[in-house]
């Protein structure tokens, strides 16, 4: 292989797009491997299934949780009958579950692979072991391929991965590790040979961190392994988000036609419906991560259907269509949290903006604190505001036409329209998400706390009757728990 191609392989540029890629639900995504090629590349991924409250400490580092042959039961812990035995389902007790069970415990025989139980069992697979391909079947008796088993690989379908993870409320770590190998030496690859002989030290400290993402890279020289002068390694993990909390739970119990992602191609249009759930997840934890709370609040208990039943439509007809606007307001406008938009409201303010709520409350946040590009938003919420609440009206052709014009409604066809609508609430999400992460609101919240107990504090000291001013002595000790408080 020629320097540039093995500088490129080397580089791993390529091996780290393909793992952290986008992924549509059709996709069938690797959740195990364990391969080496005829160049000695040997390429590792371990799926597993991850508590959400542990994701910071999984992300901060790179090196495995759980590893090949890892996760099977097991029991201990008595002793001469003085303790009780402990049972570990997987084998440990910190959360952690493997999603593939690579069975080595019989010398005998070689390694097996086994999706897990309850993952078959809740989608209600059918095994064709001719073939080693778990199936899928509709109610008109139709076949789709949900998972393929081989010796090194297995593979899933995001789908059904996003759906088992809405079920058991945990994220998904594909721990990935890639070893790529070379016989040129380090100086024809370009590669300080002291960095290489001291394992590639300075690279490999060095641990790359995004949001649902961590990962090393480093070289290293291997001298004894056949004619390969130099390793490079790639090693770390990508979580994927479960489906937002208020998905979660036996779907075996619901409606068809209310499952997340259930729905079949010829119902529904999946992809638009799929990218606003992720950009809602992300704005929820970013929210969670640097505010300490939403500022949209989840669904109150007996709502969960508005979003389980949102989709694209495919009848294109009006009941549907009305339905569907009605969830999108109630999730979007309905929940908007107002108490962290009043703690938005310059103190000045306050009183005469009380009475406000709702997108009027949030229209008033962020004019008054000039957030840039907010007032496409806002007006994207109100004209969703009045098509959920102007029905009727647009039916008499009263003063609804502006509405009409703004969404196409006249000329697009109902599930154009909507296919629209959700784009434009994407759009928003990911400006919230920015403004949360840049940490924009967080600093306008604590700018007005300071604010509020200064002019509380200015007003305790010009209406006491006292001539002492101890209201000053805790002034900044105030103002500092005001200030941190979320």
């Amino acid at each position: 292989m020629s320097i540039t191609a093995d500088k490129m392989r080397l580089s791993q540029h390529r091996n780290l797009e393909w793992l952290i890629r986008e992924l549509k639900p059709t996709d069938m995504v690797t959740v195990y491997q364990m391969e080496r090629d005829e160049l000695d590349r040997e390429h590792f991924i371990y799926a597993v299934l991850i508590p959400t409250y542990k994701r910071e400490e999984m992300l901060s580092d790179s090196v495995w949780d759980l590893k090949f042959g890892d996760g099977m039961p097991c029991a201990g812990g008595g002793s001469y009958g003085k303790q009780p035995t402990k049972y570990l389902r997987y084998g440990v007790d910190n959360g952690i579950e493997p999603l593939i069970l690579y069975n080595k415990a019989y010398q005998a025989k070689a390694p097996w692979i086994e999706i897990c139980e309850e993952f078959r069992h809740i989608h209600r697979l059918y095994h064709d072991k001719d073939a080693d391909q778990y199936l899928k079947f509709d109610e008109n008796s139709e076949e789709a391929i949900v998972a393929t088993v081989t010796q090194n690989r297995v593979l899933i379908r995001f789908k059904e991965l996003l759906e088992y993870l809405a079920v058991k409320g945990k994220f998904l770590s594909i721990q990935f590790r890639y070893l790529e190998r070379s016989e040129h030496a380090p100086e024809e690859l370009g590669l300080d040979l002291m960095d290489v002989e001291l394992g590639s030290r300075n690279t490999w400290n060095i641990l790359h961190q995004e949001e649902l993402l961590c990962w090393r890279h480093g070289y290293s020289s291997i001298p004894g392994i056949r004619e390969y002068q130099v390793d490079s390694c790639l090693e770390g993990k990508r979580l994927i988000a479960n489906p937002p909390r208020f998905e979660r739970g036996s779907f075996v119990a619901f409606p068809k036609q209310t499952l997340p992602y259930i729905e079949s191609a010829r119902e529904c249009t999946t992809q638009m419906n799929f990218e606003f759930m992720r950009h809602y997840q992300a704005f929820q934890m970013v929210c969670d991560e640097h505010l300490k709370q939403p500022l949209l609040k989840p669904l109150e208990l007996g709502e969960e259907h508005y979003f389980h039943c949102l989709r694209i439509p495919a009848s294109g007809k009006r009941r549907d269509f009305n339905g569907l606007v009605l969830g999108l307001a109630k999730i979007l406008i309905d929940s908007l949290n107002e108490n962290v938009l009043r703690e938005m409201l310059p103190y000045a303010e306050q009183e005469q903006l009380k009475k406000e709520k709702g997108i009027a409350l949030l229209e008033a946040a962020f004019r008054l604190n000039e957030i840039e590009g907010a007032e496409v938003h806002v007006a994207f919420l109100r004209k969703l505001q009045a098509l959920r609440s102007g029905k009727r009206a647009y039916e008499k052709r009263r003063d609804s036409l502006k509405i009409a014009k703004y969404f196409g409604i006249d000329d697009r066809g109902l599930k154009n329209v909507f296919a629209g609508i959700l784009s434009k609430a994407v759009c928003m999400l990911d400006d919230f998400v920015a403004l949360v992460k840049n940490g924009q609101i967080g600093g306008i919240i604590r700018r007005n706390h300071r604010e509020t107990a200064r002019n509380l504090f200015d007003e305790m000291r010009t209406n006491s009757t006292s001539d002492r001013t101890d209201a000053s002595v805790n002034h900044d000790h105030i103002i500092y728990k005001l200030e941190t408080q979320p």
